[in-house]
């Protein structure tokens, strides 16, 4: 049921939005599985904007960094330093400071050409520094060893690089220190390991310092634009797994014994340090979200170090990585939040990252994810825009789902770039908006040809401003009103077509303004016959009022009509109109095929409006109006009751009529009036005799008053005294 009405509504759906939708998901979903340099730098600039969401308020305390900076260089000597000085700093660091474990963040590739002994003397004059090293009358390069052996008996960690171009220099890798394991299906494994970039080589510590501590590697990834956003928790060289600095350090840190990647059907999804689990990407990276930009981690120079002139608190127990903040040495790298930051305080953070579990990472599931926001935010818009005239709120709703899900999934450690999703939507939004402005236009544009002809500029621009208030056709109350020029037939018998039409075109001018004017709709001209109607298309209060005025104008501007017929056509009399005016329910709307539809009414009380305008006719008044407008004007006009009559088709159904007088002519006519209401309740009491009297003096003291001269060739035609079932009302035989 569910699959039939949506292919239903699919169906219904216009051609053209329809492939313009389809064709904007399928780019946005293409841009993201191509990857173009221009979407990829746009979804960079996102993802550093999205990061504050999952950054933490503070960083960690645990990892510090001892920067070998100018003032160390200044008081210790230029850089590079002897194996020994480095040896006496690692010992310093986790012996005097009690630090938990030594990060070298640098590469000790070159042999040191230093004599251990000059450097003990030198140390020994200049800082005072004891050292108890056996083997002295060293020979040059033999503190390397010195540094071997501080390696060893200290935890620490030193520096290699990964070669992902082919190198003819190579340099063998040794075996990886630390287990690395990988757990899952043996398929899983296999796939997830293929995923991870294969390495040349690398670039490796001396051979002596390989054996002395683990080796941690500090490749980076840089994006397109240069910044480092991501960080590999693992490097492959051959078929060995090896670990990367900031990894080394925090298995180090946690007494992890062994690391293990969990993999699965996408590749890997968590790294596990002993008990210590972290996400990682499929490809077994992690994205680093920093927390600030430089010297956001502590930084204390290896000078104030070795001088013991920093409090002990201040490094027991923290990870301490050995590196540079000058740019000249540092290999510094931009970040999102930062335009330089030293290469060991990104290691840092990826430290901070791993510690705190608060790594970022795109799931595996993340294409499906990417491709079904994209899917929602095409074709729910395309439904609202379709099926809701009401969409301001489902359009802001699923704008909030499409802007709010992947900010929900980041701050969760998910990225799922919300630049498809959001583009989609933002991009359709507008397209369907102009669209539909256009659509809007062309119906206001058809609305104002339709109905500038018969509603005044203010209703019509009622109309074309508010176009849904037509709707689709409904039932309503409305006021009706027909008029008729009476004895037309006779008076264009002997008259060719180009006379008719003048005489024509001089009535209905007027006529239409003084609809028009009073906020009516003029519906038809048949003939000389004119149908308007009021409170449609626009609902309007007090509408029986406005066709009553308009009667009455109608009725006011025929001395000056006629007086305009005689100067411009030869006419043997005066025309006379006759005008119905009826108030009841009709069904209003566009009728008749689309390329030939009408805004009109349909209904009984059109009918009965019709039969009032022959009303008129018969009782020699202007006007007729029923009892359902009388009502409805309640005290804005006086009523002066004409009859009760049934009609052919509603014989079983009478009504009063009423010919509506202004209340400044009413009081002129007051005695008249008085007079005439006497007669109507004796009339409709059955007393013939006093109606024939009284009737009989209103016709001697107003002779040329029609409605007398009806009501006494009437009573004529009656017998002496009423039938017994008489009730006062007529039956009108004629149409």
């Amino acid at each position: 049921m569910i699959i039939s009405r949506l292919k239903n509504r699919t169906a219904a759906i216009p051609k053209a939005p329809l492939a313009i939708a389809v064709l904007i998901m399928a780019a946005a979903l293409s841009l993201y599985h191509c990857q173009p340099a221009l979407t990829a730098r746009l979804d960079m600039l996102v993802y550093d904007a999205l990061l504050p969401l999952r950054a933490q308020t503070a960083p960690l305390a645990v990892p510090v960094i001892i920067d070998i900076d100018e003032a160390a260089t200044k008081e210790y000597g230029t850089w590079p330093w002897s194996h020994a000085q480095l040896a006496a700093l690692t010992d310093k660091l986790t012996d005097y400071y009690g630090v938990r474990v030594v990060g070298l963040n640098f590469i000790l590739r070159d042999a040191d050409r230093t004599s251990v002994d000059q450097l003990m003397d030198a140390l020994q004059r200049d800082r005072d520094v004891d050292f108890d090293y056996s083997g002295s009358k060293s020979k040059p390069g033999e503190s390397a060893q010195v540094l071997a052996l501080a390696l060893k008996q200290n935890r620490a960690v030193i520096a290699a690089r990964a070669r992902y171009r082919a190198d003819r220099s190579e340099e063998p890798v040794p075996d990886p220190s630390l287990k690395i394991a990988v757990e899952g299906k043996p398929a899983y494994a296999a796939s997830a390991a293929s995923q991870l970039r294969q390495a040349k080589s690398a670039s490796l510590p001396l051979p002596l310092l390989q054996k002395a501590a683990d080796l941690g590697f500090i490749n980076i990834i840089q994006d397109d634009d240069g910044k480092v956003r991501t960080v590999p928790a693992v490097v492959r060289i051959h078929e060995n797994l090896y670990p990367s600095l900031s990894v080394s350090a925090v298995m180090h840190y946690l007494d992890a014994d062994s690391l293990v990647l969990e993999a699965a059907a996408r590749g890997f999804k968590t790294m596990r340090l002993g008990k210590h689990s972290v996400r990682i990407s499929p490809d077994g990276t992690f994205r680093i979200p920093f927390v600030g930009p430089q010297k956001t981690y502590p930084y204390y120079s290896a000078a104030d170090v070795l001088d013991s002139r920093i409090s002990m608190e201040a490094l027991q127990g923290r990870i301490a990585l050995v590196g540079f903040s000058r740019p000249s040495l540092g290999s510094p790298r931009p970040t999102p939040r930062d335009r330089s930051s030293p290469a060991v305080e990104i290691q840092a953070a990826a430290i901070d990252a791993i510690l705190s579990g608060n790594t970022i990472i795109i799931p595996p599931w993340e294409p499906a994810v990417q491709t079904a926001l994209v899917l929602f935010a095409g074709i729910s818009l395309l439904f609202v825009f379709h099926s809701s005239r009401r969409r301001t709120l489902p359009v802001t709703a699923i704008g909030l789902i499409v802007a709010i899900l992947p900010p929900v999934f980041f701050y969760n450690g998910f990225y799922i770039s919300p630049l498809y999703s959001s583009g989609t939507f933002s991009v359709l939004a507008v397209i369907l908006l102009l669209l539909l402005w256009r659509q809007e236009e062309e119906k206001r544009r058809q609305i104002h040809h339709m109905f500038s002809r018969y509603v005044c500029p203010r209703v019509l621009n009622q109309i074309t401003e508010s176009p849904e208030q037509l709707g689709l056709g409904k039932k309503q109350s409305v006021s009706i009103m027909f008029t008729d020029i009476r004895g037309f037939t006779a008076l264009s018998r002997d008259r060719d077509a180009h006379e008719v039409v003048k005489l024509l075109n001089l009535y209905f001018t007027p006529m239409v303004e003084i609809v028009r004017k009073h906020a009516g709709t003029t519906d038809k001209i048949i003939g000389d016959a004119l149908m308007a109607y009021w409170n449609a298309p626009l609902e309007r209060a007090g509408h029986a009022i406005d066709a009553v005025r308009a009667a009455l104008e109608m009725q006011l501007s025929l001395p000056g009509i006629n007086h305009k017929l005689q100067e411009e056509m030869t006419l043997e009399h005066n025309i006379s109109v006759s005008i119905g005016v009826h108030m009841g329910e009709a069904f209003v709307g566009n009728m008749g095929p689309e390329s030939f539809a009408s805004y009109t009414l349909i209904g009984d009380n059109v009918n009965l409006a019709s039969r009032l305008t022959g009303l008129s006719s018969q009782y020699d008044v202007g006007i007729v109006v029923s009892e359902t407008v009388r009502n409805a004007c309640a005290e804005a006009f006086f009523f002066q009751p004409l009859d009760a009559v049934t009609v052919k088709g509603r014989d079983d159904r009478p009504f009063a009529i009423y010919k509506p007088i202004p209340w400044e002519e009413a009081n002129e006519r007051k005695d008249e009036l008085a007079m005439w209401e006497k007669v109507r309740l004796e009339y409709v009491a059955g007393d013939f005799r006093s109606v024939r009297i009284n009737l009989g003096q209103l016709r001697t003291i107003y002779p040329d008053v029609g409605i007398y001269r009806m009501f006494a060739a009437r009573m004529a035609s009656l017998p002496e005294n009423p039938p017994e079932d008489w009730d006062g009302t007529w039956a009108i035989t004629e149409k």
